[in-house]
């Protein structure tokens, strides 16, 4: 209260309800809501008290106001009436008791006349953070909003400063699990912002982390806290920072409650797709994944004539070996290179499309030639047979056995569950270029020791190994080319066409009308083409703040050991007071910073 009482825009606000209030034009809404409104009467009377300053005319300064032991207790015992937890003598965490008073002053507003609303303080406090979601596959963005009056920061072990904190929660980007209105894609990259800025700012460091029901851990460093802050740039969406791979968007696998094939045909069972996450609770001994591109992805097939050896084994494929042999001499001359995400597929060996074209695929990777594919295709429904949760918790209204026989079949159509069961029968890696590039489906253990990989284009639902890359015609150099050049299959010719000189009269913009003219939008004259969407924030939003308190705690635990509150004084800004109990003491503006560093539990800071 101490801390509230020093914020111009919560004092003002509480002044004015307190007349209201003392005048009667501000009743109890209602019985039920007797208990809050003693606390928010209680409320009221403290932030007055504090916020007062009597002039002393002989000393020529302000006398502290004070509270007896009786005011306080009353105090505490009407919020216990609301919340159980406070119904005693105990101390308790100070984040929770503010809370909770927040939330009776909250409740109190909402049912209150109308022409009265416009004086809730906590309209100075509350915030509003906006979270985007960008989906790797189309782009499409989507966006979700939240309001709270007081900010948790998480702290992480690279965080030394209020404004590192900041910067983890919100000028970073986070691979989430989406399911994307248009295209029901699963993978997203999100970030979040800050939408609102209120006057008063109050911030968390969450210094403390439970880890029992009676238990916490502190996190005792070291925090810078500055007198001042820029957040600003905070009202932004985290920038996309990409390299030539777009490796700062990693491909996640994709979250379980979306339908996605990646074949796309409506032929065979409907799948949900896995999460990614360990599936130890379900003794499941395969998952999906996705590679999460860091490092730079490399074209390189398999050609080790024993590792190849060892996989026909494994799928029971009888072979020649002289035929192997030279089909492992004729991949050795393509040339290995290093692979950026969007390079498309040059050449590519051609596959019967009869529905077995993926098992078709990978006995050519193995042996040269298409003719294994049912062996592969019995192998794969063999692993699945012996693996019931698989099936039961991913195949959408499909039971095992009749999945797996659809799986055995002739003609059907190999979906995640059947390409990562390769990937892990095999132990290697599967790149596939889909229209949002290369991704790689890996092993259950996300790595293998193999000295290759298989390299597959799926396009229009078939699969065909790719032998080389087009370096220089990649998806994204067509995004950024595209004012310059139109997009056309003719392989032959790169893939690429000239656009049409700006001379040509087809090319030449007509007149507009007045009316037309206005109904254009307006060009942005920095728009790149980027695949994303810009995300920039409002620049009418300055937000410079200036603290003028803190809640410091020193002790193991929070409703445990000591609290202190240094704020400013209302009425004399430059002046710093150490709120401690009974004594309240004149502090410098260095020891705030030193006390606030090193114990800061909430802050308070006034929007400039």
């Amino acid at each position: 209260m101490q801390a509230l009482s020093s914020c111009p825009s919560l004092v003002s606000r509480f002044e004015m309800l307190h007349r209201l209030r003392h005048g009667n034009y501000l009743e109890c809404p209602s019985y039920d809501l007797r208990p809050k409104f003693a606390v928010f009467e209680s409320c009221l009377r403290m932030m007055v008290k504090l916020s007062d300053r009597m002039e002393n005319p002989h000393l020529k300064e302000y006398r502290l106001p004070s509270f007896s032991e009786t005011e306080l207790a009353n105090t505490r015992l009407k919020i216990g009436r609301v919340v159980k937890e406070f119904d005693n003598n105990d101390q308790k965490d100070a984040h929770e008791y503010l809370t909770e008073l927040l939330s009776c002053v909250d409740d109190i507003m909402q049912v209150v006349p109308d022409e009265i609303k416009h004086l809730d303080p906590l309209n100075s406090i509350r915030y509003k953070t906006e979270r985007s979601f960008i989906c790797f596959n189309c782009g499409h963005e989507e966006k979700s909003s939240d309001c709270g009056w007081i900010l948790p920061l998480s702290i992480s072990n690279n965080d030394y400063g209020i404004i590192e904190l900041l910067e983890s929660n919100f000028k970073t980007t986070l691979e989430t699990n989406k399911i994307c209105s248009s295209c029901s894609c699963e993978n997203a990259v999100s970030s979040e912002r800050i939408a609102n800025f209120p006057e008063c700012l109050i911030l968390n460091p969450m210094r403390y982390e439970r880890t029992s029901i009676s238990d916490y851990r502190k996190d005792n460093r070291q925090i810078t806290v500055p007198l001042t802050l820029d957040l600003t740039r905070f009202g932004a969406f985290a920038s996309l920072e990409q390299d030539e791979n777009r490796n700062s968007v990693s491909f996640g696998s994709c979250g379980k409650d979306s339908i996605k094939y990646r074949n796309g045909p409506s032929i065979g069972p409907r799948l949900l797709s896995l999460n990614g996450g360990s599936l130890d609770d379900e003794e499941i001994d395969i998952e999906m994944m996705k590679e999460v591109v860091k490092n730079p992805l490399h074209f390189k097939w398999l050609t080790d004539l024993d590792e190849i050896e060892q996989m026909l084994k494994l799928t029971n494929i009888t072979y020649r070996r002289d035929d192997v042999k030279i089909h492992v001499e004729k991949l050795e001359n393509e040339k290995s290179v290093v692979m950026k995400k969007f390079d498309r597929p040059g050449r590519v060996k051609g596959i019967e499309s009869d529905g077995n074209c993926f098992y078709r695929a990978i006995s050519w990777c193995l042996t040269g030639s298409q003719k294994y594919h049912k062996a592969l295709r019995i192998a794969t429904a063999n692993y699945l047979r012996n693996d019931i949760a698989i099936v039961d918790k991913y195949c959408h209204k499909t039971d095992h056995k009749t999945y797996v026989q659809q799986v055995e079949g002739d003609g059907w159509w190999a979906t995640n569950v059947e390409i990562c069961v390769m990937a892990n029968l095999l132990n290697v890696n599967i790149y596939t270029f889909l229209s949002d590039g290369w991704i790689c489906t890996s092993p259950q253990n996300s790595s293998t020791s193999r000295s290759g990989s298989f390299y597959l284009e799926n396009k229009d639902c078939h699969y065909e190994p790719v032998l080389s890359l087009k370096k220089d015609d990649s998806l994204r150099s067509r995004k950024r080319r595209n004012t310059d050049t139109e997009y056309t299959d003719d392989n032959e010719g790169g893939g690429f066409k000239k656009r049409k000189p700006d001379d040509d009269a087809s090319r030449k913009p007509r007149n507009l009308s007045e009316s037309e003219r206005r109904r254009q939008p307006p060009r942005d004259a920095e728009d790149n083409g980027n695949h994303y969407k810009k995300m920039n924030a409002n620049t009418d939003q300055i937000a410079k703040y200036r603290l003028f308190a803190a809640i410091c705690h020193i002790g193991e635990f929070p409703d445990r050991g000591h609290y202190l509150a240094l704020t400013r004084d209302l009425y004399n800004p430059s002046k710093w007071l150490d709120c401690s109990d009974a004594v309240v003491r004149d502090i410098s503006s260095g020891d705030v910073i030193k006390d606030a560093s090193s114990s800061g539990y909430l802050l308070f800071y006034d929007r400039q």
